[in-house]
């Protein structure tokens, strides 16, 4: 939740309309943002955890979870 919430502060203040978000466990794009005619799809990954979440608690991803991540990432982009 962290990073879609310092993301979209970031965005916001480079003239970014945030759309739409998620965060948690929520389905959907973790960031919808618009500027003029533009449309930004964001699906932003962080290592860890918040406090509640159900999933592993780690210090930074291996090399085997950001290929997993940027694979389904990319395929995310490729469905929009």
């Amino acid at each position: 939740d962290e990073v879609v919430i310092s993301l979209m502060e970031y965005l916001k203040n480079v003239g970014w309309l945030i759309e739409n978000h998620c965060l948690g466990n929520k389905r959907g794009n973790d960031i919808v943002a618009i500027k003029g005619k533009e449309t930004l799809i964001v699906e932003a990954k962080g290592a860890k955890a918040n406090d509640m979440a159900p999933t592993k608690r780690r210090e930074f991803f291996n090399s085997g979870q950001i290929k997993t991540h940027f694979g389904k990432a990319i395929v995310k982009i490729i469905e929009e």
